[in-house]
């Protein structure tokens, strides 16, 4: 009995050992919180992210929607441009005549249809990032004809009135383009210097003069 109790003591004491090292080698800082063991991770996801040079400051709430919608669009513009052809080849009920006038005028609207969505929607910023580095300026993402993310990098210094008759414009750019965004300032969060510097739809530019009615006002005052 004797030696039995004494193997068994001498097991259990070896079993302890190992757990004992297998806990260690599994947690080798057991004074360490399990918050504090994640703090490098998030250290390593900062850095990270900082490498990029650029921070998130504006997201368009309907960029999500008027994907969607330019996405509907342009699948239905080419389905329409592809089918339409062949069920008026197929159609003999009507003269040829007539299926060339009904593809014809389908197709137009489905394209005029399509270019009239990106037409109003091409301006509307998805998201912008501010760029850290010098110069400083920012990075703006819009859509494009096929719904596909489009980036543009625009200085501050160049940042300017919108130009043209499209009404859904924010702020335009030296290179002549227009982009919108929305006219809640809370969706810049701290950043309202830059929300002040891009709102600029009650300044836009006006529109060149007609320089035929400039030099009939001036021949009509040359006249005696």
């Amino acid at each position: 009995m004797c030696i039995r109790d004494s193997i068994n003591a001498e097991y259990g004491v070896t079993m302890q050992g190992m757990l004992l090292r297998a806990s260690r080698l599994s947690n080798p800082h057991p004074h360490r919180s399990a918050f504090s063991r994640l703090l490098p991770t998030l250290r390593v996801r900062d850095c990270h992210s900082d490498t990029t040079g650029k921070e998130l400051v504006y997201t368009g709430p309907f960029h999500r929607m008027l994907q969607g919608v330019k996405m509907v669009s342009v699948f239905s513009c080419a389905t329409t441009a592809i089918s339409i052809p062949i069920l008026g080849a197929l159609n003999t009920s009507i003269s040829l005549q007539g299926r060339v006038t009904i593809a014809t005028t389908c197709i137009a609207f489905a394209f005029s249809s399509t270019g009239l969505v990106h037409w109003v929607g091409g301006p509307y910023v998805a998201k912008i990032w501010r760029c850290k580095h010098h110069p400083p300026s920012i990075q703006v993402q819009t859509l494009s004809l096929l719904a596909q993310p489009k980036l543009a990098k625009i200085p501050l210094t160049e940042i300017q009135a919108p130009a043209g008759v499209n009404p859904f414009v924010s702020f335009g750019s030296a290179a002549g383009n227009n982009y919108y965004i929305h006219s809640d300032s809370s969706l810049f969060g701290d950043n309202l210097e830059l929300y002040q510097q891009l709102n600029l739809s009650g300044s836009r530019q006006p529109e060149p003069p007609n320089k035929t009615a400039g030099s009939t006002e001036v021949s009509a005052t040359k006249e005696p």
